[in-house]
């Protein structure tokens, strides 16, 4: 091999480092999918990223969902991705001050003020805080996120007469003909573990385990098949084991409070 072929050939991307270039643009476009309307204005995003960005926040079909961050994550490889990043900074900087002003008073008396940190491709610094703990013997205790919020989250399911309600104490469920779930439903179209409810962070997921699917309904969305996806469930509205919810003769209803 020739002296410049060899230069030639280890100055060109690796596959591999193209790959992770690759995800890191899609996670970055996952990023924006998360954003308010109004927090997206903020950004200077290209018209064709916005627009694309907007198209996926109205998908609730995981499988389509993904594709379409995929699909941003392949617009942003032509584009200048830095101001977008420096937009991100700003609006998680926004976003911790608000999580600051959820905590409780209990937790707010430990806020400690940082001094602002300058964020690259940002004008101004980005003011930060810290939250001071208190050190017993070797022992290093991390509270949980959920004690860090006023309300923890919860979900409250509807079956005919039965009512559940999932929270920190109780985080899951499962769902389908089986008589040990914790609702059961007899419809011979759903499966005998159909499907389940996991809390995740602050957000209950619903998960698909079955053969024939789940219809979603979130209140003021149509309705849509879940077949071994999952979907965050937020508001209100109701789902149904193998039919869609206007021919199922069992709906369970949901809140999320």
């Amino acid at each position: 091999m020739h002296e410049e072929d060899f230069t030639e050939s280890t100055s060109r991307p690796s596959k591999t480092k193209k790959k992770e270039a690759m995800h890191e643009l899609q996670d970055l476009g996952a990023e924006l999918v998360e954003l308010s309307v109004g927090q997206l204005k903020k950004i200077n995003l290209p018209e064709n990223i916005y627009e694309a960005v907007r198209e996926c926040q109205k998908i609730t079909a995981h499988g389509a969902r993904r594709r379409q961050i995929m699909y941003l994550g392949k617009l942003m490889r032509s584009t200048d991705d830095e101001p977008i990043r420096a937009g991100l900074a700003l609006i998680r900087g926004e976003s911790s001050a608000e999580t600051a002003r959820r905590l409780g008073p209990e937790w707010r008396s430990v806020l400690h003020a940082l001094p602002p940190r300058v964020i690259r491709g940002l004008s101004r610094p980005v003011e930060l805080c810290e939250l001071m703990c208190e050190a017993v013997g070797e022992l290093t205790i991390v509270q949980s996120d959920h004690f860090l919020l006023e309300t923890e989250p919860e979900l409250r399911l509807y079956l005919d007469s039965i009512s559940l309600v999932l929270n920190s104490t109780k985080p899951s469920a499962q769902i389908g003909r089986d008589p040990a779930a914790d609702l059961v439903v007899g419809d011979t179209q759903s499966s005998r573990r159909h499907a389940a409810i996991e809390l995740r962070g602050d957000k209950f997921v619903l998960i698909d385990r079955s053969s024939n699917g789940t219809f979603v309904q979130i209140e003021g969305e149509r309705e849509f098949l879940l077949s071994r996806e999952e979907v965050v469930l937020r508001g209100r509205g109701q789902f149904a084991l193998g039919r869609s919810c206007a021919n199922s003769p069992q709906v369970v209803s949901f809140v999320c409070i």
